[in-house]
C-alpha cells in the first residue's frame, strides 16, 4: 500500500516521542537542567519550569507515576523537549512541521543531549505518539465495524482502546467517535484517533539503535492511520503521494 506523504487539512494535534531513561549514577538529578540549558537554550530559547519541578526529588523518584514525568521544558514556535533524570520528551503541537523536519530537530537535539556524559546511560523506553483529531463522527470514515450492531453507534459517542503487538513494537490503539474535547480553548465534538508505537526493553539496545528504531516506529504508526481510513474519507483528505 503505497502511503501520502501528506494529507490536509492535517488532523495532527499533537506529535510526541518519549525516551525513558534508567537513573543515571553519575549526573545528580539538579545539575540536568543546567547542563541541557548550555547545550539547548541557542535553538530553544524559551524555557519553563514545569509543576512537578516543585516536589522533592525524593518523592518523585519513589512514585512510579512521577518517576518518568520532565522537570523542563525548551521551546520554539510549535517545537518542545521537556527533560527530567528519567526521560526526554520531544513534542511538535499545530501546525504540524511533517516528519522529515520534526525528525531533524529531535535528533539535533537529541545528540546535544547524548554530549552530556553520563545522562543517558541506557533507554528503557522508546514511545511515538500521535493524536489526530477529526470534526464529528468519523466511525464509518473508518475500517471499524460497529455496522453489525442494532444500536445507532456510527452517531454515538464511544471510546475503544486496542493494544497489540507489532514485531517488536506495542500499539496502543485508541479510538474516540463523537466525543466531548477542548481544542485551541474551545468545546466540541469531535473523533480521535491517539496510536502510541513503543518498545520496552531493558537490555540497552533501544540507545545502540536509536534512529532506526525512531523511523521504524514512525513506519509503523503512519501504516495504522492510513490502514484504518475508508478511501473516500483519504480521498477528502487530499492525499499528497
Amino acid at each position: 500500500m503505497k502511503l501520502p506523504r501528506e494529507i490536509s487539512p492535517c488532523p495532527i494535534v499533537q506529535s510526541i516521542i518519549e525516551l525513558r531513561l534508567a537513573p543515571s549514577p553519575n549526573v545528580p538529578a539538579d545539575a540536568i537542567f543546567g547542563l541541557a540549558y548550555s547545550r539547548l537554550r541557542r535553538e530553544f530559547p524559551s524555557v519553563a519550569n514545569l509543576p512537578i519541578a516543585n516536589i522533592p526529588e525524593q518523592l518523585r523518584q519513589s512514585d512510579p507515576n512521577l518517576a518518568y514525568q520532565p522537570l523542563h521544558k525548551f521551546s520554539k514556535d510549535n517545537l518542545s523537549i521537556s527533560i527530567g533524570p528519567r526521560v526526554i520528551v520531544f513534542a511538535c503541537s499545530p501546525p504540524y512541521v511533517g516528519w522529515e523536519a520534526f525528525h531533524r530537530e529531535i535528533r539535533k537535539a537529541m545528540e546535544a543531549l547524548l554530549d552530556i556524559e553520563g545522562y543517558v546511560i541506557k533507554i528503557e523506553r522508546l514511545g511515538l505518539r500521535v493524536v489526530n483529531i477529526f470534526d464529528g463522527p468519523i466511525a464509518e470514515s473508518i475500517i471499524f465495524n460497529v455496522t453489525s450492531s442494532p444500536l445507532p453507534l456510527a452517531e454515538s459517542q464511544f471510546h475503544s482502546t486496542f493494544v497489540y503487538q507489532e514485531g517488536e513494537f506495542k500499539n496502543t490503539l485508541q479510538i474516540g467517535n463523537n466525543v466531548d474535547i477542548v481544542n485551541e480553548g474551545k468545546a466540541a465534538k469531535a473523533s480521535i484517533l491517539d496510536i502510541d508505537t513503543f518498545k520496552e526493553d531493558a537490555t540497552g539496545d533501544i540507545l545502540q539503535n536509536l534512529w532506526d528504531l525512531i523511523d521504524r516506529a514512525h513506519s509503523i504508526e503512519k501504516r495504522t492511520f492510513f490502514s484504518l481510513l475508508r478511501p473516500e474519507k483519504l480521498e477528502r483528505l487530499n492525499p499528497v503521494y
